[in-house]
C-alpha cells in the first residue's frame, strides 16, 4: 500500500499510464468502461464520423429536450421498460428501473416507444430510485456517447468549460478530471484535446459529450470567456476533495 497520500499530479499520470484500458488499477473498483480508440485522420469524413453519434435519437438527447422545454415542470419520459419522473421540487428524478436497464436503454438508439407527458401531480415516492437532474444527465451521456461526440459539436472549433461540474456525482469516467481541469484553463479544439493530454481520444470524447449534456461548455466568442484566467468557477474545495478520494480509492493497489 502507498505509505503517503497520492498528489493530483500522480492521479494524473496514473490515469495516463492507463489510456490503453478503461480502468485504473485499484483492489477492484473500475471506471466506467468507455472504449480506448484514438486511430485515424479526423480530418476525414469517413473517420470523423466513426467517432460521432446523433444525440437527438439517443435518450441523452431526448432527455436534454425534455428538460429544456420544460423547466420547471413536471414531466415524464416513459418506455415499456423504464420510467424518468422529473421533481422540480428538490431537483431529482425518480428512476424506475436498475442502472444496468438505463444503461441498456442508453446502448442503441431510441425506438418509437417512447412518449414524453407532463404530469399534473410530484411523482409518488415508490420504489424507483430518486437521482439529482444533474448526475442522471451525466451518466446518461457517457453511456450513450460510448467515447463518441455528439453530432451538434463542432470537433474542429475551440470550447471551454464555464464551471466545473460536480465530479463527486455520477459515473466516473478514464481522465475525466484532467480534461475538465484542461478546458478551465483554456479552451481547446476538441479534436487536439486527446493529443494535448496523452489519452485516447475517445476518452477525451465521453467527457466533452458529458459536459456538453449540462450545458457547460462554451464555443465561439463564449469560448473565450470560460478560463479560470476570465473568472470561471472553482470547484468548491469539498468537491475536489470528494473526487479525488474517488480517483484514490480507485489507485491504490497491495
Amino acid at each position: 500500500m502507498h505509505d503517503r497520500p497520492l498528489r493530483l499530479v500522480e492521479v494524473t499520470l496514473a490515469a495516463r499510464r492507463e489510456r490503453s484500458r478503461g480502468t485504473l488499477r485499484s483492489t477492484g473498483s473500475r471506471v466506467e468502461a468507455v472504449p480506448a480508440r484514438s486511430g485515424g485522420d479526423l480530418g476525414d469524413p469517413s473517420v470523423l464520423a466513426s467517432y460521432r453519434y446523433r444525440a437527438g435519437d439517443h435518450l441523452d438527447g431526448l432527455l436534454r429536450q425534455t428538460v429544456e422545454r420544460h423547466p420547471g415542470d413536471r414531466w415524464e419520459l416513459r418506455s415499456p421498460v423504464l420510467s424518468l419522473q422529473a421533481d422540480p421540487g428538490d431537483g431529482t428524478v425518480l428512476v424506475s428501473g436498475s442502472d444496468r436497464r438505463l444503461r441498456t436503454c442508453c446502448a442503441a438508439p431510441l425506438d418509437g416507444s417512447w412518449e414524453v407527458r407532463t404530469l399534473r401531480r410530484a411523482p409518488e415516492a415508490t420504489a424507483a430510485r430518486r437521482i439529482p437532474l444533474g448526475e442522471l444527465r451525466w451518466n446518461v451521456a457517457v453511456w450513450c456517447s460510448q467515447g463518441r461526440l455528439p453530432d451538434g459539436m463542432d470537433p474542429f472549433a475551440p470550447v471551454g468549460v464555464a464551471a466545473w461540474p460536480d465530479l463527486t456525482r455520477g459515473v466516473l469516467t478514464p481522465s475525466a478530471m484532467p480534461v475538465v481541469a484542461l478546458l478551465v484553463a483554456a479552451p481547446r479544439r476538441p479534436t487536439d484535446v486527446a493529443e494535448v493530454l496523452g489519452i485516447p481520444r475517445t476518452h477525451a470524447f465521453v467527457v466533452l459529450a458529458a459536459l456538453d449534456s449540462l450545458g457547460l461548455l462554451r464555443s465561439g466568442p463564449a469560448a473565450a470567456d470560460a478560463g479560470l484566467g476570465d473568472g470561471a468557477r472553482r470547484p468548491p474545495a469539498d468537491a475536489e476533495r470528494g473526487v479525488l478520494r474517488r480517483l484514490l480509492g480507485r489507485l491504490r493497489v497491495a
